[in-house]
């Protein structure tokens, strides 16, 4: 990347250091990052060994083969809006479409309820 003069600085000699002063650091990279498409720096620094991936938006994460293949993502079937996203981290029951522990509450539904704790 052309930044060797960054490796000799001694305010930056240690991981503790650099993260105290990452803002400089993203100050040089962003810059030069700049000067090419992302595709471009993952395939460089996955060359290099590096952990690299792009930053996905959230369509394109619901959308990613791993995602699916994890089932990170459930899909109940939310009355009156179809299938909605619900992220399944590890551990609890999987969500199916019929599963209500998926569901938002429709507006209204537990306001009696609601009221009677209240007086």
């Amino acid at each position: 990347l052309g930044l060797e003069p960054l490796k000799a600085k001694p305010e930056y000699a240690t991981h503790e250091e650099r993260i105290w002063l990452a803002h400089e650091i993203n100050a040089e990279l962003a810059p030069i990052l700049k000067q090419q498409p992302s595709d471009h720096w993952i395939s460089l620094f996955a060359s290099l060994g590096l952990m690299c991936t792009p930053v996905l938006e959230h369509g394109d994460v619901l959308a990613h083969p791993h995602t699916e293949a994890a089932g990170t993502i459930a899909w109940p079937d939310q009355p009156g809006f179809g299938p909605i996203p619900m992220p399944m981290p590890p551990g609890p029951a999987p969500v199916t479409r019929s599963d209500s522990r998926g569901l938002s509450p429709d507006i209204g539904q537990h306001t009696a309820e609601i009221l009677e704790q209240l007086t």
